[in-house]
């Protein structure tokens, strides 16, 4: 907490969302959930059990009830510490500890736990603990934590996270063996948290501790401290667009395919980035970890691995009820357990409606952030176009030509920004292609820049166009046909959040030869005034081919 540095895993300065509102604000700082490893399930899970009191009790700064060792429920009060514990079976244990913050009128920390045996799983017990941060009045900067119960856990118990033992130390990656069994959990598709890996500068030493950010994140995210000869065996496997070397930093998302993804969707951090990183409010470091933490939590699926111990005590209390109607308990029993059950339905209510008013705001401001972006994006993508128009002074023959295709991506980046963008897939096609004529893809792309965007944007005609396809011997058409098949889907590109078809072709040749047969796949990007290409230069399979 804030104010209490013992036992806590030092994250980033959190930061107030929007000044006092109709209800507390609550920001959920951290949350950790793993998989205990064990022989005897029985065991682990009274162990798991005992580390959480024995942290509770340091938190409320006396003993607990004599029967919560052997996972009874109870309650207890001191001063401005509450600790809650519930049983609900043999198979699950939950609690809560909430701290009034010691130095922020109105501002608490609540820690929950929760600690069951999954059905259908033997020789394993889950460990949940989330920690949130909730006000009424201002909130000013904090430092998020990961409790040290978890880093007592791990220590004492072990724990495991997307199938991986996981530790309070980087994963280091060293040798080629080593860096088959990253790609290969990289590109794990059950993997449900990012992959952060860090590389050395040329003095073989990380711009940012490894170590430290394997703290900060501790069943949040896997963090890799790589070595510089390991980084160029990674870049050989998945390519330079994914690489990360240098004393760059790379994070790689759920769901990565070298194949299908684009490079901007797993960000990479430049050394340069990082060395004159300037930001009065945080570090980079701290960057890092904020952004790491809000998109692991903006999972309903994530959040929903800790249950909130609110819905438990509702639960409880319908057990409760349910026993006594069995046992024909008195009116008034029945009624103190009604009470207490409205009671906490008003609270779910009133904590729904907390995060519905969080989460509109957010969404207000990403909305609002996305838009500047983009207006930022068309004014540099305007400037671009203008400075390429000034320095074109012939035709298409008339520039000059990369011999092979393997410079595509540089050349690209250079002559077709703000124009036409390649999409990641295209430029792999591109690298395996066997088709002879380089100089024809780099005409195409040429053809859609000078004349199809303008064509489309009302600066040149279709005649212009037309005429200029025949110029170097090619012919747009539409893609959709009953030729396509069952290979449908390799028609579809990723972008921007959506699946888009890609429409139309260039064209020449046959479709037996890939040797000499040309096709270029496209589409227009009405929002953002661009082609894009999703694959070049051989044809997608289709019953044809």
């Amino acid at each position: 907490m804030a104010n209490q540095t013992n036992n806590t895993e030092r994250l980033l300065d959190g930061r107030p969302q929007w000044g006092q509102g109709r209800y507390p604000n609550p920001q959920i700082v951290s949350q950790v959930s793993l998989e205990l490893p064990c022989d005897d399930t029985n065991i682990t899970f009274a162990t798991a059990r005992r580390e959480a009191l024995r942290w509770i009790r340091r938190r409320t700064g006396g003993s607990l009830p004599r029967n919560a060792r052997e996972g009874h429920s109870f309650s207890k009060e001191v001063g401005t510490q509450r600790a809650e514990a519930i049983r609900l079976s043999d198979t699950f244990w939950a609690a809560t500890h909430t701290d009034a913050d010691k130095n922020v009128a109105q501002r608490s920390w609540i820690t929950e736990f929760d600690i069951r045996l999954p059905p259908k799983q033997e020789n394993v017990v889950l460990f949940g603990c989330r920690l949130t941060c909730t006000t009424l009045g201002e909130n000013p900067a904090y430092t998020r934590s990961v409790p040290g119960v978890v880093r007592q856990i791990i220590d004492n118990i072990g724990g495991v996270v997307d199938g991986r033992l996981v530790s309070t130390s980087a994963w280091r990656v060293r040798n080629e063996c080593e860096v088959d069994e990253l790609v290969a959990f990289l590109t794990k598709p059950e993997r449900q948290r990012a992959v952060i890996i860090v590389s050395s500068d040329s003095d073989g030493k990380p711009l940012v501790p490894a170590d430290d950010l394997a703290k900060s994140l501790i069943g949040m995210a896997h963090v890799v401290d790589i070595s510089s000869e390991a980084s160029y065996i990674l870049t050989d496997q998945v390519g330079r667009e994914f690489s990360v070397f240098g004393g760059a930093i790379r994070t790689y998302r759920t769901g990565f395919s070298p194949d299908a993804d684009e490079p901007f969707t797993h960000p990479l951090a430049t050394p340069g980035r990082i060395v004159s990183w300037v930001d009065e409010t945080q570090t980079f470091s701290e960057f890092l970890i904020d952004r790491t933490v809000k998109e692991f939590l903006s999972s309903r699926h994530i959040r929903k691995e800790v249950r909130s111990f609110a819905s438990v005590r509702a639960e409880f209390n319908k057990q409760e009820r349910d026993r006594l109607l069995e046992e024909g308990a008195s009116d008034s029993e029945l009624l103190k357990v009604a009470e207490d059950e409205v009671s906490d339905l008003r609270g779910n209510v009133t904590e729904l409606e907390q995060l519905l008013e969080v989460a509109e705001k957010e969404r207000d401001d990403t909305k609002a952030a996305l838009d500047e972006a983009r207006t930022d994006i068309y004014n540099l993508r305007e400037q671009n176009r203008y400075l390429l128009e000034q320095q074109k002074d012939g035709g298409i023959e008339d520039t000059e030509l990369p011999a092979s295709l393997a410079e595509l991506e540089d050349w690209a980046n250079k002559n077709l920004s703000g124009s036409v963008k390649i999409l990641n897939r295209a430029y792999r096609a591109a690298k395996k292609s066997v088709f002879e004529d380089t100089r024809l893809v780099y005409q195409a792309l040429l053809l859609l820049r000078d004349y199809y965007v303008p064509m489309r944007q009302g600066r040149k005609t279709r005649t212009e166009y037309d005429d200029a396809c025949g110029e170097i011997g090619v012919e747009e058409t539409q893609t959709i046909g009953a030729s396509v098949g069952e290979f449908g889907q390799t028609y579809y590109v990723d972008h921007n959040s959506r699946k888009r078809f890609l429409a139309k072709h260039l064209k020449k040749g046959n479709a037996r030869d890939p040797r000499h047969c040309f096709r270029l796949y496209f589409f227009w990007d009405d929002e953002d005034q661009q082609v894009v290409v999703g694959s070049l230069p051989e044809h997608l399979e289709s019953r044809t081919t």
